[in-house]
């Protein structure tokens, strides 16, 4: 019987043996499913959830016209959907709103067609924002929006009118700055002459 004995206990060492040894690897495929799931997590939400939450606060920003934190949060998501587009949208609508047109012109003009339409329909025409500048005594912006309005057939000769304007203002504004001399006027001279 010690034979059999020891047969079953080198048995049951063996077995366990094979079955710590399957505890381990138990454990460690079990840890390894536990930070593959943890780091997938971690990059869906930074890689899916979080850009999209991002994505939907810049949108709402934008919406309420809150241009420059928009252009920053789009400006961050990079290539996310059509982040460059909305930022560069944001940029200009911002620079609009803020009186910019020089720069904001210069950003229009940049943009896609798409875009462009989309500048247009939340300013409205930019024929009317010239009148307005005009009505305002504005006409460096007038001559700007005109400039932007390539649909408008009348544009070219506005953007003649007002650049006549200034130039003669300048002239006169030269003219004024300068002490020309004075020359007598028919009333001075008869005046002169009767005494």
């Amino acid at each position: 019987m010690s034979k059999k004995v020891r047969k079953d206990s080198m048995y049951e060492k063996q077995l366990k043996a094979v079955r710590k040894k399957a505890k381990r690897r138990a454990r460690l495929i079990t840890f390894g499913l536990c930070a593959f799931m943890l780091a997938a997590l971690i990059m869906c939400y930074s890689l899916v959830l979080k850009p999209a939450r991002q994505y939907e606060q810049a949108t709402a920003d934008m919406n309420g016209g809150k241009w420059q934190s928009a252009f920053e949060a789009y400006r961050k998501l990079g290539n996310y959907k059509d982040s460059r587009r909305m930022a560069a949208y944001s940029e200009c609508m911002g620079l609009f709103a803020e009186g910019k047109i020089s720069e904001a012109s210069d950003a229009y003009l940049v943009l896609d067609g798409n875009t462009q339409l989309m500048v247009r329909s939340s300013l409205g025409s930019f024929t009317a924002l010239a009148q307005d500048a005009i009505d305002a005594g504005k006409y460096d912006e007038a001559y700007m929006h005109y400039s932007l309005d390539t649909e408008n057939p009348e544009r070219d000769d506005a953007m003649y009118a007002i650049s006549v304007y200034l130039d003669s203002k300048e002239m006169f504004g030269e003219k004024r700055n300068h002490r020309l001399p004075r020359t007598e006027s028919c009333a001075e001279r008869s005046f002169a002459a009767a005494h």
